[in-house]
């Protein structure tokens, strides 16, 4: 009687870790407390078409700028942490609308 209860109370304790172990899978990428800390992070993203991109990586201390398609991934620069600043506003449009020449003007000037 004593070898059938230390069987069913290892049993017990194998099945509750087995179910703590698959719990633990389910949530690890989805509490902060549990998910490993990750050393690669991708910082931006900009599109520069169908199915192309920029993308901003930062590795650890280091950050690389990298041209994505779907056949290759290729490395365009290197990037100093210091160098990137932060934009602090939309950027201004060069020239007033008043100061544009009509096309029709443009192409008379280049014409004569």
């Amino acid at each position: 009687m004593l070898y059938l209860q230390s069987v069913l109370a290892l049993l017990l304790i194998l099945g509750l870790l087995w179910i703590l172990y698959r719990l633990y899978r389910r949530l690890e990428g989805r509490l902060p407390s549990l998910a490993r800390p990750r050393r690669i992070q991708v910082v931006e993203r900009a599109s520069l078409g169908e199915r192309r991109s920029l993308l901003l990586v930062s590795v650890g201390d280091e950050q690389f700028l990298l041209g994505a398609t779907p056949q290759n991934l290729s490395l365009l620069a290197r990037i100093d942490s210091d160098s990137i600043e932060e934009p602090s506003q939309a950027p201004q449009a060069v020239q007033s609308t008043a100061q544009i020449q009509p096309f029709q003007a443009v192409l008379e000037e280049s014409v004569q």
